[in-house]
């Protein structure tokens, strides 16, 4: 009796761990810093599933170096950040500590480009119908967050919005004081007026 609630026990405890990172999410921080975007990546364990659909050559390979190079053309494939007509290379892939689950994985990716409009994602759309990539951006003073899948692969970012705003808020700051201005100038000449008048 003890081996059967051995088993059911090790696989409870599986089922817990093994898979407690949905298998079908993954996660990325983006945020702009000075003339490169960094994207902080967190992968669930599929996305070697994913890899191996999309070059089925890599499941004979026994070299790092081979999913090294298969995990890069795969994400500059399926992660796309544009600024206008112009996509953004991406630089680099590094790989770091896993923060959370053991079985999810976190990369840094690294873009050339000063400024971005729009992404589009797909990264493990070819895996499931399911599949949804969660996106946290970064702004100057705030964060705004966007959501890719199979049916809609991309988003576009209006960053300059915030700037707008700002620059409606100084439009109309200077009108104010303007008119305050107008009103004072029309005050005091009305009030010089009377008293020649007065004087006359």
């Amino acid at each position: 009796m003890k081996t059967p609630s051995l088993l059911i026990a090790t696989l409870c405890l599986f089922l817990n761990y093994g898979f407690a990172h949905d298998a079908n999410k993954a996660f990325f921080k983006i945020e702009q810093k000075e003339d490169v975007v960094v994207v902080e990546a967190e992968f669930p364990w599929s996305i070697r599933s994913s890899l191996l659909i999309a070059f089925p050559d890599l499941e004979l390979s026994r070299k790092q170096e081979d999913y090294d190079v298969a995990l890069f053309d795969y994400l500059n494939n399926h992660l796309i950040i544009t600024n206008g007509l112009e996509r953004l290379p991406l630089l680099s892939v590094n790989k770091t500590v896993s923060q959370g689950h053991s079985h999810q994985a976190n990369y840094i990716l690294t873009f050339k480009g000063a400024s971005f409009n729009k992404i589009t994602n797909s990264i493990m759309c070819n895996l499931t119908r399911e599949q949804t990539n969660y996106h946290e951006l970064l702004l100057q003073t705030k964060s705004v967050e966007y959501i890719t899948t199979n049916t809609a692969t991309s988003f576009e970012i209006h960053l300059e919005e915030k700037n707008n705003k700002k620059a409606l808020s100084f439009y109309y700051l200077v009108g104010i004081i303007a008119l305050l201005l107008g009103f004072v100038w029309f005050y005091f000449t009305r009030k010089k007026a009377s008293m020649h008048t007065s004087a006359s």
